[in-house]
């Protein structure tokens, strides 16, 4: 008999030997065939595969999206596209590092100042000269004109333009102001070149020509560090590339060391697109956490698919052995229905995961501010995704091809889903549709098992979404940042763009207007000024201890070096000022002593922070003095008085300080009249306004106008808008959270569907019999609604279980980085979500059950195969 696999024959020498069948083709055949006869069933295949592949296409294309526009959002933010750069250089050294082989595309400007005409309030504007590559990697190249040849020619980008009022035409006159190392200078200079202004940039560049350049700030004679450190005009920035971007830093010290330079004395600056520092293992965890869930989802739906299908065909399974097909045959038969099914699947699931990424990558940057969306369609995207998808479709086939290659013929003949034969004790319990549903169900251990880990992952997305969302705290969203309903201060100091700040802008008629605005409820100032303490011994013994102790902080750095000298041969600590009314003060919380606001008021006593050394971020601390010590301050009038330490503070709340801090120093806070008594002007720091509800949108737009109009150096700052950007953050999560739980669910319902539907028609017979001997149609049908209800029942428990504990241990890695995440237990979107399951859950079976009774008893006793 000829075989599939192979055909007998004889030997010129009379020995049996087996011969090959090339029977590919055929295997091929037959498995179109099988696809064919079950194309209810292989359109729930497709369905889970396309779905996985969506999953795969989305997680892969926004993950994708969102590092490239934070790539490029990243270069136009730092304002420079090159991987390294110098600062404070001279030419020579310019011209020695060009030539080092590693340095690629070196490009050159030369610094100025800073702009400070009022109308730039809001826009750091750097005032400086530079050649035309190097315009060109700072995003900063003219689009319409050229850049400045003549002596008093200039270049800006259009929003220097819109803010000065100046029309966007070449040969318009700028009357610009700007700041030399402490000298200012004003000068009209006609505009020869402009181009778009990119808002997310941290500084807009005002080019002038490289005359005026030499003209008003020449090159320096000494290096910037032998110069002290504290100009900057006239020294050189150097921007480069290297051959690859791999150690960026690495790179650069190597290159400085082997062009003799002082590594640790060179000021150097490395691009952060091009680092991966921010990548961290709770990121990679996330991640792969996702990615995850996405494989097992998919796996679930495609496994129990082809599961189902391979048990429902065992019996053919076993013909077809019995006919001479190999195990490796029939498995090469599962598995190539599987490759046919991806082949549908898998391209619509990548044209659909696109789709759906399109629409949620706006969203999650918007709320993510990373300006521009960058929508990625790099080849590699859809490779991975449908790889991804690919291999979870042969993993799902694994199993059944195991099952169909190792089926005999008389087992696959005989086979039926059985309950195993246990041996009963006791007395016979009556047979209930409860219990009959319930022995239903465990035939097959497995495919319940899979049907209720497929329903919960739904589940567990939409509770953790829900239970993330709550997490988020608005108060500690705004933490320290804001104070009050509207705060109000000097626009470079609250907008950070610029690095002079003024710390008396406010005025004592801004203060009466900003505290008659009707709806103001409540209204508090603080000032701020820099006085310094007169140490005595104690005091500075303890100020040289830190010194001594921490040599890694109070290095070389100029800034160090003047607090240290001050410290050292004039016995003086820098501090800054504050001076703030009852409400500020009860902003503050007492670390060591207490707070009496009705003796503090008396002006006999002070607060005081920690005394900090700060160097570049590397910072230590400790207490100056002790509640109850003494310390004597001179004052910005020039007067020297001693006060009484009423307690020691944590750090003031940002919003209510300069957002400076001091080298080597410490904070000292006075009552408001105390302050005023000593000031050198009476102008303060910030206004805090406290708001009615009902008038808080027409007091807002008193403040706009009058910052906007009256006293331009002034900005605010809202509490709306942090709720603004808080209800975008928590959008995100609801709106992909959203998108990925439905996903997850219509694979988890496909999955119950196919499993239920499959399972009715494949007991089809057994439930003819059933009826044949006085089962009646109303308990047939209540049996097959139990058996849905209890999936239903099993899903719910195991999800507010184990799946509880698996959600708490997820969202810790979610929210650990998140620094206003409270975890606050709940099951309520499982509670709300259980009456859609369980109706899903009885409709299944029902619509199943109403199919199948078409048929009479007689019809559904015949077998055919």
């Amino acid at each position: 008999m000829e075989s599939f696999a192979s055909r007998t024959g004889r030997s010129k020498s009379g020995v049996k030997v087996m011969r090959k069948v090339k029977n590919k083709k055929l295997i091929r055949r037959l498995s179109l065939r099988n696809l064919k006869a079950e194309k209810k069933k292989n359109s729930i295949a497709v369905l889970g595969i396309m779905l996985t592949c969506i999953l795969f296409t989305s997680l892969f294309s926004i993950g994708g999206s969102i590092l490239k526009t934070s790539q490029e959002n990243t270069m136009r933010q730092v304002g420079g596209s090159t991987m390294a750069g110098l600062k404070y250089v001279l030419p020579q050294d310019v011209k020695k590092l060009s030539g080092d082989s590693t340095v690629k595309d070196p490009s050159c400007r030369i610094l100025i100042g800073e702009a400070m005409n009022p109308e730039l309030k809001n826009l750091l504007v750097e005032v400086n000269c530079a050649e035309d590559l190097n315009a060109k990697n700072m995003f900063s190249y003219p689009e319409v004109g050229r850049m400045p040849k003549k002596r008093l020619e200039a270049a800006t980008s259009t929003l220097v333009l819109d803010a000065l009022g100046i029309p966007h035409k070449i040969g318009q006159k700028i009357r610009l102001s700007f700041d030399s190392d402490g000298r200012e200078r004003s000068e009209t200079f006609t505009l020869c070149g402009y181009w778009e202004g990119d808002p997310i940039n941290m500084a807009q560049e005002f080019w002038l020509s490289r005359v005026y350049c030499d003209e008003i700030a020449p090159t320096p004679k000494q290096s910037y560090r032998d110069a002290g450190g504290m100009k900057t005009a006239g020294y050189w920035m150097m921007d480069f590339n290297f051959a690859n971007s791999w150690n960026i830093e690495k790179q650069t010290k190597e290159l400085l060391a082997r062009n003799g330079y002082d590594v640790d004395h060179t000021d150097y600056g490395i691009n952060w697109a091009y680092t991966t520092d921010q990548v961290d293992a709770s990121t990679i965890l996330l991640a792969a956490a996702i990615l995850l869930i996405v494989l097992i989802s998919g796996y679930l739906i495609i496994y129990n698919v082809f599961y189902i299908s391979v048990t429902k065909d065992l019996q053919y399974y076993g013909l077809l052995k019995t006919v001479g097909t190999t195990g490796r045959q029939l498995k090469r038969l599962v598995r190539l229905q599987g490759c046919f099914l991806a082949l549908y699947g898998i391209p619509l699931g990548l044209i659909l995961g696109t789709a759906l990424s399109r629409a949620l990558l706006p969203i999650i940057l918007v709320t993510l501010d990373m300006g521009n969306v960058v929508f990625s369609l790099h080849p590699l995207i859809y490779i991975l995704a449908a790889a991804f998808s690919f291999i979870t479709v042969l993993m799902s086939c694994t199993k059944p091809c195991r099952m169909a290659a190792k089926v005999s013929p008389v087992e696959a003949v005989n086979y039926t889903e059985q309950l195993p034969v246990k041996k009963k004790r006791g007395k016979t319990r009556k047979t209930s549709s409860t219990s009959m549903a319930l022995r239903n169900l465990g035939r097959n251990r497995k495919k319940a098992v899979v049907v209720v880990c497929s329903l919960c992952l739904s589940l567990l997305l939409v509770n953790g979404t829900f239970t993330v969302t709550k997490g988020f705290d608005f108060d500690k969203y705004i933490g320290d940042q804001m104070k009050g309903d509207i705060l109000i201060g000097e626009a470079g100091m609250i907008t950070g763009n610029r690095n002079v700040i003024l710390l008396d802008t406010i005025t004592k008629k801004d203060r009466e207007i900003f505290h008659s605005i009707e709806g103001v409820k409540a209204a508090s100032d603080v000032y701020c000024a820099f006085g310094d303490i007169a140490m005595g011994k104690q005091g500075q013994d303890k100020v040289m201890k830190l010194i001594a102790d921490n040599p890694q902080i109070f290095n070389e750095d100029p800034w160090m070096e003047e607090e240290v000298k001050s410290a050292t041969e004039h016995k003086s600590l820098s501090c800054t000022l504050y001076g703030m009314d009852e409400y500020g003060i009860s902003q503050l919380s007492a670390r060591r002593g207490a707070i009496d606001w009705e003796a503090f008021q008396s002006g006999d006593y002070v607060l005081m922070e920690r005394l900090v050394g700060n160097n570049a971020g590397n910072m230590v601390e400790t207490d100056y003095c002790g509640a109850g010590d003494k310390v004597t301050l001179n004052l910005p009038d020039g007067k020297q008085k001693t006060y009484k330490v009423m307690a020691l503070i944590d750090d003031i709340p940002t919003a209510m300080t300069n957002r400076m801090g001091n080298s080597l120093g410490t904070v000292v806070v006075l009552p408001e009249n105390e302050y005023l008594a000593h000031a050198e002007t009476k102008g303060a720091l910030l206004s805090i306004l406290t708001v009615s509800d009902s008038k808080a949108e027409a007091a807002e737009q008193i403040v706009k106008n009058y910052t906007e109009r009256e006293n331009t150096a002034l900005i605010y700052k809202s509490k709306q808008d942090y709720k603004d950007e808080f209800n975008d953050f928590i959008r995100m999560y609801h709106v992909v959270g959203a998108a990925l739980g439905a996903i997850l669910g219509l694979i988890g319902i496909l999955n119950f569907a196919s499993v239920m539907v499959t399972g009715i028609f494949a007991r089809k017979q057994e439930f003819a019999m059933m009826q044949a001997v006085g089962m009646s149609s109303r308990q047939l049908k209540k049996t097959l609604i139990w058996e849905g209800l209890l999936y239903a029942l099993l899903t719910l428990a195991v999800t507010l279980t184990l799946g509880s504990a698996f959600c708490w241990l997820l969202i810790q890695v979610i929210a650990r980085e998140v620094w206003f995440f409270t975890y606050h237990f709940s099951v309520a979107p499982i509670l709300i979500c259980a009456l859609p399951l369980l109706l899903i859950t009885w409709l299944v079976p029902d619509l199943a059950y109403r199919s199948l009774k078409k048929k009479t008893v007689v019809e559904q006793l015949r077998v055919s195969y």
